[in-house]
Formats: C-alpha cells, structure tokens, sequence
C-alpha cells in the first residue's frame, strides 16, 4: 500500500470509530429499548384525547429522547408539553431532571418557559418549580451563583 492509502484507510478506520462511539446509546440493548419507549411514546402523542394526556405522553418521549442523547430533540419536545400543559409543574420536573447533564439546553428551556407562560394563580406551580429548576442550574457554578440568588429573592417575594 501507498502512503495516501494508508491515510485513507487510517481515516476511514477513525470515522468508523467515531460514529460507533457516537450511536452507543443506539446500539446497546438499554438503546434499543428506549427507542421503542420513545415510539410507544409518540404514538400516545397522535393518539391523545385531551392536552393533559398529550402533556403526559409529550414528557414521556422527551425523556426518552434525552436518555438517548438528543438534548435539542428533548427540548422541543418538553416545549410542546409546556404549550399543552401550561400549569403542570411535573413537566418542568421531569424536564430539570432528564436535562440536568445539559444545562445550556435546560436554562434555554427554562426562560422560554418563564418566558411564554403568564405568571399568574393558575400557573403558580409551574412557575415556582421552574424557578427553582433555574435556581439549581445557576447554583452549580461559581460564576452563575448571583443569578440563583436573585431567583431566590424572586420565590422569596412570590410567598415561597
């Protein structure tokens, strides 16, 4: 073989690799069985009667999704739960748990959420849980922890 083939073969040989690390989740048996959870999942989706049902199913798949590794997916995804569920603070809780190893995505997440929502009465709950999700984002480094104190004074002011 040639020098420029061997660099080829060489090449090849670490994309290979590469990708094979990146699909893991995928390939593995646990991968295998979130993905039909995630399909299971959407099919509740199509087939929900109510927003509270379609909320439920909605939180399930981005579960899966994020189990799987696809924080952007998972986040439109508990997007979609949050316009179907606006009050639901389970969602917020499932979505600060199943990001916790994203905190870019889950603080985006977050202030759309604080964003979109009217802070009122009705969405108090979800209000409140996705303050303290942000509370937790921001505590975790030096530079962030001003901002989870200022969220703080903000539950604080809230009655909580």
């Amino acid at each position: 073989m040639d020098t420029w083939q061997l660099a080829v073969a060489g090449s090849a040989a670490l994309f290979t690799g590469f990708m094979l690390w990146r699909m893991r989740p995928v390939v593995s048996s646990e991968g295998r069985a979130t993905k039909g959870r995630l399909a299971e999942a959407k099919a509740r989706v199509d087939k929900a009667a109510d927003d509270a049902e379609r909320a439920v199913a909605l939180t399930d798949a981005a579960e899966a999704t994020a189990r799987l590794g696809k924080a952007g997916s998972a986040v439109a995804l508990y997007l979609r739960a949050f316009r179907a569920a606006p009050a639901s603070s389970a969602v917020v809780e499932s979505a600060a748990a199943s990001l916790a190893k994203r905190p870019r995505a889950l603080e985006d997440l977050l202030w759309r959420k604080l964003g979109s929502d009217a802070w009122t009465d009705a969405n108090r709950a979800a209000t409140r849980a996705a303050l303290v999700a942000l509370a937790d984002v921001y505590d975790k480094r030096q530079r962030t922890k001003v901002r989870a104190e200022a969220i703080r004074h903000a539950l604080s002011l809230m009655g909580e």
